[in-house]
């Protein structure tokens, strides 16, 4: 205490140099990262309601979220196989097999008459060699029920359901 009145009394001004405690310790704080949440991929994936599957290169299944799995059992020409290490056209069948190799979205019909939206994405390396796939695979089946009734809907008269004028252009076109 005696310091500090001695130099006050001195006129010292010991603002600036009390400041860089608190900014000494929010430099800490943000340089070792203790704002960070520990959550591992493995949790974010677990938690999605969408089908996830990270496959290497040759197109092995490396991981797959719960809803993967069950999606799988019901893709499968034998039922719920095994996932994890097991290539892709043995887990899918041939008929899903080319959809990995072409990378393109397209939605998907299941043996329990689900519609899937599937979706395969390239993960490359840093220098931009290819590392491995991720598929996502999303129940579009509501949705697509949906759009066939509106599509009707379109067609047809309300009050007394015959096919309206557009539908009659579109057919004699």
């Amino acid at each position: 205490a005696t310091l500090f009145r001695d130099l006050h009394t001195q006129g010292a001004d010991l603002t600036p140099v009390l400041f860089l405690v608190p900014a000494t310790v929010w430099w800490w704080n943000e340089r070792k990262g203790f704002h960070e949440v520990p959550i591992a991929a493995g949790q974010v994936l677990a938690a999605l309601n969408d089908a996830v599957m990270v496959l290497d290169v040759s197109g092995r299944f490396l991981d797959a979220n719960p809803a993967a799995t069950d999606l799988v059992g019901t893709l499968a020409p034998e039922g719920a196989p095994r996932v994890l290490g097991r290539s892709w056209p043995e887990v899918v069948g041939p008929a899903l097999a080319a959809v990995l190799r072409d990378r393109e979205q397209r939605p998907l019909t299941t043996r329990d008459d689900r519609t899937l939206d599937l979706r395969v994405a390239a993960i490359s390396a840093a220098a931009g060699e290819p590392l491995g796939w991720v598929a996502a695979a999303r129940h579009i089946t509501e949705a697509e029920r949906l759009r066939a009734e509106l599509a009707e809907l379109a067609d047809r008269d309300g009050l007394t359901q015959p096919h309206n004028r557009r539908y009659l252009e579109r057919a004699l076109t």
